[in-house]
C-alpha cells in the first residue's frame, strides 16, 4: 500500500439559525472597468484601487444560515521565498472533501474545487453572480498576442473562483472546466513583486476565500448544532505532480536519502514530524490534510459569543517597547493620584531602561541623559540617504598593522588619493541629490496622473498635455540626464560599478486596440527609417526628445530582428529600440555628461590612484569600499498594544507546533492511495478514526465545538484628527501667531513637544 503523509490543520465553525451581515471581501474585482466583446463593464468608474477596495466598517456581507466551515492552511504552505523578482509561495490543495456523519440530517459529502473558474459572463448579463469569490485576472501576454486583432487586448478582467458540488453530483458531472493555473496561500498566483494584505489575508480572512477554503451547509440553521455531528475536511493535490512534499522529495540534493535523513530534512524545511517506526514501508510521497469537528451540544449565538468578551486594553507610545512599558507599570499601579503616577512613572522607566541596556552598560557618566536620549531615540528610525566611497587600509602585512595602531591623526591619506576620493565623493553626493529629485517628480506624476483618473470626464484634453509638458517629459529628460548606477558582484567579494543604458517605455500594443493604432504606427516609422523611408521619423524624433536626445533627420537606422529590434547610429552614438513584452522601448546609452558617467570615470581615476600608491613599497596600501552615508530620522507612526481577551492571538494562525516540545507539527503516515480517494473514502474515514484522541489529550486536528469561534487577526482603524487652525465659514484660516503655545507644551529641557490632549479621537473596530 502507498504511504501517505496525514498533515493535520485547524478547522473553525460558525453556526447561525439566521442570515448575518459581516464585513465584505477585502476586494471586489467585478467593480473594475474593462471593454470586452464590445461590451463595456463598469463605464465611467475609475480605474483606481479605491473603487474595488472595500469601505471601512462595512456590513456588506450576507452570511447564511447554516454552518461555516473555514479551515487553516498549514504553517509551511503560507511561507514564501523571496528573491529578486518578488516573493513565491508553495501551491495548496485544490481538492477538499467534506464528509458529515452524526446528527439528524443523515449522513452527506461534499466535493470542492477550489481553483474551478466559472465561464466569464456574458455581454449584457444581468444576472446575479455565482456565490463564489471573484480574483483579479492578468492581462494577456503582451509579447505572444496578435496586436492586429483589437479582441485579443480585451479581455474580463475578473473571474468567479471555488465551486462546491455535493459528491454524488460532482462525480457524474461532464462540463469542460476551467482551472486556476495557480492556487496558493495568497490566491490564484504564486509570485508576486509587491505584498498587500488583500494577499496576505486571502486564505485567513473568510469572506476573501469561502468559495475556496470554506463551506456553508445549510441544512443546519441553529447556533446549537446536535450533540455528535461531526464533518471531517480532507484536503488533496488533484496533479501529483503539484503535491507539496512530492516535488521537494524530487530535488535532486534529495535523492537517495534514507528515512531517518529525510525526517531531519522534513523538521528543518517545514517543521514537520512524525515517528520513524512508521516508515518502514519507505517515506510518503503524497500528502493529505486533515481536520475533523465534533459539536458537543452546547453553544451560543456569535454576537454573545463576542460580547461576552472583555474590552482590550489599549496602550499608546511613540515605539512598541514603551507602549508595554507603559501597559505593565498601568497593571502594577492604576491609582489615578500623584502617587500612582509616579510609581508608574518610575516602572516605567525601568522597563524601558532593559531595551537600552546594552547602550547604556557600558556608561559611568551621564547615564540619565543618555537613557532620555534613547528613549526618544525609539520613537524614529533611519532612512539611509546612499552612500558614499572611503579608503580602507591593508592589514595583511606585520608592518602595516603597526602602521594602522597608530592614532587616527598619524593615519595621513596621500594628498592625492585625498583630493580624488574628495571629487568622488562630491559626485556620488551629486548623484544621490539628484535620484531624490527625480523620486519627486514621480509622485508628482502619479498625483497628476491619479486626478486626472478621478476628474477624466471633465477633461478637454488639457489635462493630459499639461501631464506630458509639466511632468512625464522632464522627469524622462532628468532621468537620461542624471543616468543609472549598476552594480555587479565579483567572484573576489569586490564589485563593479558601471552606467547603465537606460529603458523608456514609450507606449504598449493595448493602444492599438483602442486608440489610434499608435503602437503600429511607430514599428512602421521605424522599420521604415530602417528600409531608407524617413516619411515618419518625426514621431521617433520627438520620443527621443523627450529623453532629452536630439536626433537628426536621417540616422543610420538597422533591423536586428524583424518587427521586434534596431539600433539607431547618430553622430557615434548607438541607440537600441527594442518591442518588449508588447511594450515599445527605446534605450540611452550612457554618455559623458550624466552624472553616473561621472562617478565611475573618478572610482576608475581614483581605482588608478590606489594601485600606483599600492605598487610602492614602505607605504601603506589601501583598498575603495562604500560605507553608508548619513542617516536621515523620521518619526514612527504611534505604537499601539491591545491586550485581553478581544486581541488575543488565534491558535489557528503560527501555532502548528504548540503541542510539540520542538515546535513541529506533529503528522501521521497512512497506508492509503490518494489516488483511489473517491472511491475508497469510507476506508480513509476509517483509518482517520484510529488516530482520535483519547480522554482530555489536545490535537491539532482533531476539534470538540463548544461555542462560537473569536479569531481576531486585522483591525479597522478610525481616526479623527482636528487641525489646530480654525475655520471660518468652512475655510481653513491662516496659523495664529500662538499657534504652538497654545497646542503643545514645551518643558524647559525637553526632548519632545507634547501634544495637548483633545485634538485627537480613535475608534477601534476587531
Amino acid at each position: 500500500m502507498t504511504k501517505t503523509l496525514l498533515v493535520p490543520i485547524h478547522v473553525d465553525a460558525l453556526c447561525l439559525d439566521s442570515e448575518e451581515p459581516a464585513l465584505k471581501t477585502m476586494a471586489d474585482y467585478s467593480k473594475l472597468p474593462y471593454k470586452y466583446q464590445n461590451d463595456t463593464h463598469g463605464s465611467g468608474q475609475d480605474n483606481l484601487s479605491e473603487q474595488i477596495l472595500a469601505p471601512l466598517f462595512n456590513q456588506n456581507f450576507e452570511l447564511k444560515a447554516g454552518i461555516h466551515l473555514h479551515w487553516s492552511l498549514p504553517d509551511a504552505l503560507t511561507n514564501g521565498q523571496h528573491d529578486e523578482t518578488g516573493t513565491t509561495f508553495p501551491r495548496v490543495p485544490n481538492r477538499w472533501l467534506i464528509l458529515r456523519q452524526g446528527g439528524n440530517k443523515g449522513e452527506k459529502q461534499w466535493m470542492i474545487e477550489s481553483d474551478y473558474l466559472y465561464p466569464e459572463r456574458e455581454p449584457g448579463d444581468r444576472s446575479s453572480p455565482p456565490d463564489a469569490i471573484n480574483i483579479l485576472i492578468e492581462p494577456p501576454d503582451l509579447a505572444t498576442v496578435d496586436p492586429e486583432d483589437p479582441s485579443t487586448f480585451q479581455y474580463q478582467r475578473y473571474r468567479y473562483m471555488g465551486r462546491t458540488w455535493e459528491l454524488g453530483a460532482w462525480e457524474s458531472d461532464g462540463e469542460t472546466k476551467e482551472y486556476a493555473s495557480e492556487l496558493t496561500a495568497i490566491g490564484n498566483k504564486a509570485t508576486i513583486p509587491i505584498f498587500d494584505e488583500v494577499k496576505a489575508t486571502f486564505a485567513a480572512f473568510y469572506p476573501n476565500c469561502y468559495s475556496v477554503f470554506g463551506l456553508v451547509d445549510s441544512d443546519y440553521t441553529t447556533d446549537t448544532p446536535p450533540s455528535g455531528l461531526q464533518y471531517d475536511v480532507i484536503g488533496y493535490y488533484s496533479d501529483e505532480q503539484q503535491d507539496f512534499l512530492k516535488l521537494f522529495l524530487a530535488e535532486p540534493e534529495n535523492e537517495g536519502k534514507t528515512n531517518a535523513e529525510l525526517l531531519e530534512l522534513l523538521q528543518a524545511e517545514f517543521n514537520w514530524t512524525l515517528d520513524l517506526e512508521q516508515l518502514d514501508q519507505g517515506f510518503p510521497e503524497r500528502t493529505l490534510y486533515h481536520s475533523r469537528v465534533t459539536f458537543s451540544g452546547n453553544g451560543n449565538s456569535a454576537t454573545d459569543g463576542v460580547n461576552s468578551l472583555s474590552d482590550p486594553t489599549i496602550a499608546v507610545a511613540d515605539s512598541a517597547p514603551e507602549a508595554l512599558a507603559a501597559y505593565l507599570a498601568h497593571s502594577f499601579n492604576s491609582d489615578n493620584n500623584d502617587t500612582g503616577k509616579n510609581i508608574r512613572k518610575e516602572v516605567e522607566d525601568k522597563i524601558d531602561a532593559l531595551q537600552l541596556l546594552e547602550k547604556l552598560q557600558s556608561r559611568k557618566l551621564d547615564v540619565s541623559p543618555k537613557f532620555v536620549e534613547g528613549q526618544h531615540e525609539l520613537g524614529f528610525s533611519t532612512q539611509n540617504d546612499g552612500y558614499l566611497w572611503t579608503l580602507i587600509p591593508e592589514v595583511s602585512k606585520e608592518k602595516d598593522r603597526k602602521l594602522i595602531s597608530k592614532k587616527p591623526g598619524q593615519q595621513r591619506i596621500p594628498t592625492q588619493l585625498a583630493q580624488a576620493l574628495n571629487e568622488l565623493n562630491r559626485l556620488q553626493e551629486q548623484y544621490h541629490q539628484a535620484w531624490l529629485d527625480i523620486e519627486s517628480m514621480r509622485r508628482q506624476l502619479y498625483s497628476q496622473w491619479y486626478y486626472f483618473m478621478k476628474n477624466s470626464t471633465e477633461d478637454d484634453g488639457n489635462l493630459y498635455y499639461t501631464i506630458n509638458e509639466t511632468s512625464l517629459i522632464p522627469l524622462r529628460t532628468a532621468i537620461a540626464q542624471v543616468g543609472e548606477l549598476e552594480f555587479t558582484q565579483n567572484g573576489d567579494e569586490s564589485a563593479t560599478v558601471t552606467a547603465k543604458a537606460l529603458p523608456f517605455g514609450i507606449l504598449s500594443q493595448l493602444l492599438d486596440a483602442y486608440d489610434g493604432n499608435y503602437f503600429s504606427y511607430y514599428v512602421s516609422a521605424i522599420q521604415g527609417a530602417a528600409q531608407g523611408n524617413f516619411s515618419d521619423w518625426e514621431g521617433i524624433q520627438t520620443e527621443f526628445a523627450n529623453c532629452g536626445v536630439t536626433l537628426s533627420d536621417r540616422p543610420t537606422v538597422t533591423t536586428i530582428t524583424e518587427g521586434e529590434a534596431w539600433q539607431i547610429e547618430d553622430n557615434g552614438q548607438l541607440y537600441d529600440v527594442k518591442v518588449e513584452g508588447g511594450i515599445f522601448n527605446i534605450y540611452i546609452p550612457p554618455t559623458d555628461t550624466q552624472i553616473a558617467v561621472q562617478v565611475t570615470n573618478a572610482i576608475h581615476n581614483l581605482s588608478e590612484l590606489i594601485a600606483a600608491n599600492n605598487n610602492q613599497t614602505l607605504t601603506t596600501k589601501y583598498n575603495l569600499r562604500p560605507f553608508v552615508s548619513q542617516n536621515y530620522w523620521r518619526a514612527n507612526e504611534p505604537a499601539i498594544l491591545l491586550t485581553g481577551d478581544a486581541a488575543k492571538a488565534p491558535i489557528r494562525f503560527g501555532q502548528d507546533g504548540r503541542l510539540n516540545e520542538n515546535d513541529y507539527l506533529e503528522c501521521q503516515a497512512l497506508d492509503f492511495d490518494v489516488n483511489t480517494i473517491i472511491q475508497n473514502w469510507a476506508q480513509l474515514q476509517e483509518q482517520i478514526d484510529t488516530l482520535q484522541p483519547q480522554g482530555d489529550e489536545e490535537s491539532i486536528n482533531f476539534i470538540t465545538w463548544n461555542e462560537q469561534p473569536w479569531n481576531p487577526f486585522a483591525f479597522h482603524w478610525s481616526v479623527l484628527f482636528y487641525p489646530c487652525r480654525d475655520g471660518v465659514s468652512g475655510e481653513v484660516q491662516d496659523y495664529h501667531p500662538n499657534q504652538i503655545l497654545d497646542n503643545y507644551s514645551l518643558e524647559p529641557t525637553p526632548t519632545v513637544k507634547t501634544l495637548n490632549l483633545g485634538t485627537l479621537m480613535l475608534y477601534v473596530s476587531m
